[in-house]
């Protein structure tokens, strides 16, 4: 018999199995068994109607794959469980020509479609504008650099399908409306490039099937066709989304069952926005909350409440506590939350060894980090202390698109006159130099390194990245260097680290290896081509042994996922710094804002609305930054362990009317200290 059927469920678990003929809301905390009880609903719908059909959608692959294979164990059709793409995929699918489609397009992966774009990007320098276009054009190029106007108009790229236009289109101000126009006639031309190359990305599966479901025969046909539609990690969408899934269920919503955490909305970056589970579920009748936690002993359980409760009320966002399900550890057995203070990497180094010493298996540790930028010094502290490590890539690694661009710089490094692998990797969206650059840096070198090396003084449209690499990388040009020495170089760029560090960090690792083992440059490059070309099908970098290996992986890649024991490294002595604000400031409820300039092309400080909306932004990035802590912090389920950096100074945080408040600032150690 499954462990489905044989398990015990908590009242609340209960509640929501048994719930039928009304909309359902769950709040699901960390690790309360919503996956587990998600089945166990579906099981409850085929006693009562063999024939049923239901549809379970989820917004990453990880938590559709993990229902997928619970529901396959215990004899349930997994078929209709799919991500909300795969979702969008399906309804274009049923009813392509109401959108505008001939339904035989091809999809672009992510990194095609943004080549595609840049496509489009180069056309605006090389081609004539009617006239008001190169006004508007000039205009904008007065006041930005041509990076920062490439980023913003890859921004609203992004945010085309929330209305950015329409907001941009509607204000009076000189910059906003130019970047309308600009914006307007690159999207156009990009929808008519991908109409005419019969493809399309991931956003025209969102806008066709919201179009789709306009017509409301279609939303009927929906209606009728689910006895039970479940929305797993609802806390990562976007309104659009929201507004797809909404009209597929009856229009009573009877047939919804919603599951999430907004205290797990960790995305951001893509756009998703926690308001949106706020605003959705709220119109449900039943709302039920899942906080019993089967994962970690209660005193880290008891450590998670302590320190969360008051950053989560300060920045206005609802905690409800955690409730052990499981015992205490065993007297005798190590403290289930370490703080350890360590003055150098080696310090961590010892501490793990003495870990094996008594008995600890790597295997049954894992190093989380926030970033992969500044951990680079721990994970070559203990490799270099022959601690195997692994890094998690969070797919196949070796059919990524981003590590074959690694692998064809290397390439090109280790033998300039490899013309095809120096293209791979400048026409690497990372990288993006436009091919009309390229076409005119042939003629002057063909293997493209001089020109290169002299791009910060080469044509204009090279993107900034490319100059700064230039400059990184010259000194080390035609001198004895390892490849994971190089491709630590690339990892101090912020822009490669945050587009590409993960699969950075996979890459120099396994290069390392190599290296500690005698391999040259080349038999190392050759090695990885070979890994490349037999798509081997690794998922952590290096392959594991026998012996085991620590795991390390992002925490962003650690959502879902439980072990053993958890490191924790972010605990600096001082509060993060906060980001940047961006030049264009989007809320779905207050629409763009773009962010005014003086007459020496500076950003104003003085502009009352930009102060707002910096304030609300900053706002915004420390509650998320609480939500990732949250996360990190539940992972563990026997042992979580936090290594301090030693500090001598005694840090006074303060508002501006001179009162302490720690919860002001992203500041994970000041946090606990507050508490502990």
């Amino acid at each position: 018999m499954s462990e489905v059927l044989t398990r015990v469920f908590s009242a609340e678990q209960e509640q929501v199995i048994q719930t039928w003929g009304k909309g359902i809301s769950v709040l699901a905390g960390a690790a309360s068994g919503k996956t587990t009880t998600l089945v166990e609903k579906c099981h409850e719908l085929f006693r009562k109607n063999p024939n049923a059909q239901f549809a379970a959608v989820s917004f990453t692959e990880r938590s559709t794959s993990d229902l997928k294979v619970k529901l396959s164990q215990s004899n349930q059709n997994a078929q209709l469980v799919m991500t909300i793409h795969g979702l969008c995929a399906a309804i274009l699918r049923d009813f392509p020509r109401e959108a505008g489609f001939d339904g035989e397009e091809e999809m672009l992966s992510g990194s095609e479609a943004e080549l595609l774009w840049d496509k489009v990007l180069e056309s605006l320098w090389m081609l004539d504008l009617p006239p008001s276009l190169q006004k508007s054009l000039d205009f904008l190029l007065q006041r930005e650099t041509l990076s920062s106007l490439g980023d913003l108009f890859n921004r609203v790229r992004e945010l085309s399908l929330f209305g950015v236009l329409e907001s941009l289109q509607d204000q009076s101000d000189l910059g906003a409306r130019a970047l309308f126009e600009i914006s307007e006639y690159l999207l156009k031309k990009y929808q008519l490039l991908k109409k005419r190359r019969g493809v399309m990305d991931f956003q025209d599966l969102e806008w066709g099937a919201r179009k789709i479901l306009e017509n409301p025969k279609i939303r009927k046909f929906y209606h009728q066709k689910y006895d039970l539609v479940l929305i797993d990690e609802f806390q990562d969408t976007n309104p659009i989304q929201a507004e797809i899934l909404w009209s597929i269920v009856k229009p009573d919503l009877s047939n919804l069952c919603v599951v999430g955490d907004p205290k797990q909305s960790i995305y951001r970056f893509r756009d998703a926005d926690v308001s949106v589970f706020k605003e959705y579920t709220s119109r449900l009748p039943v709302q039920i909350s899942l906080n019993k936690n089967y994962r970690s002993r209660p005193e880290i359980l008891d450590f998670v409440n302590q320190v969360c409760q008051a950053p989560f009320r300060e920045s206005g966002q609802i905690y409800e506590p955690l409730i052990p399900h499981r015992d205490s550890a065993l007297d005798g057995e190590s403290s289930s939350v370490q703080k350890i203070e360590v003055e150098s990497e080696e310090d961590l180094v010892q501490w793990i060894k003495k870990e094996q010493g008594r008995g600890v298996q790597l295997d049954q540790i894992t190093l989380l980090l926030r970033k992969i930028r500044g951990a680079e010094k721990w994970i070559k502290a203990l490799s270099s202390a022959g601690i195997p490590i692994a890094v998690g890539s969070g797919g196949l690694f070796w059919e990524d698109p981003r590590v074959r661009e690694l692998v064809a710089f290397l390439k090109w490094w280790d033998q300039p006159q490899n013309a095809l692998s120096g293209a791979v990797f400048l026409r690497a969206p990372w990288v993006g130099v436009p091919d009309l650059v390229l076409d005119e840096w042939v003629v002057k070198d063909p293997t493209w390194i001089k020109a290169f090396f002299d791009s910060d003084l080469e044509h204009f449209s090279v993107p900034e990245t490319v100059k700064t690499l230039s400059k990184k990388l010259h000194p080390y040009y035609e001198k004895k260097i390892r490849p994971g020495e190089l491709l630590l170089e690339l990892l101090e760029i912020l822009e490669i680290e945050e587009e590409l560090g993960t699969q950075l960090l996979g890459l120099w690792h396994r290069a390392e290896e190599l290296s500690y083992r005698g391999l040259s440059f080349s038999e190392i490059v050759h090695k990885f081509s070979i890994a490349i070309a037999e798509n081997r099908r690794e998922r952590e970098i290096p392959p594991p042994r026998n012996l085991g290996q620590l795991l390390v992986l992002t925490i962003h890649g650690s959502k879902g996922l439980e072990f053993e024991n958890v490191i924790l490294l972010d605990f600096p002595e001082k509060p993060q710094r906060a980001a940047n604000a961006p030049l264009l400031f989007w809320d779905r409820n207050q629409g763009a804002y773009f962010s005014k300039r003086d007459l020496d092309g500076e950003r104003m400080p003085q502009d009352p609305q930009e102060n707002i909306l910096r304030k609300e932004e900053n706002k915004k990035n420390l509650a998320e930054s609480m939500r990732l802590f949250y996360v990190a912090l539940t992972r563990a389920k026997e042992r979580l362990v936090l290594i301090m950096p030693k500090s001598n100074e005694n840090i006074e945080l303060e508002n501006k009317s001179g009162e302490k408040n720690v919860y002001t600032q992203d500041f994970w150690r000041g946090w606990i200290e507050e508490v502990c």
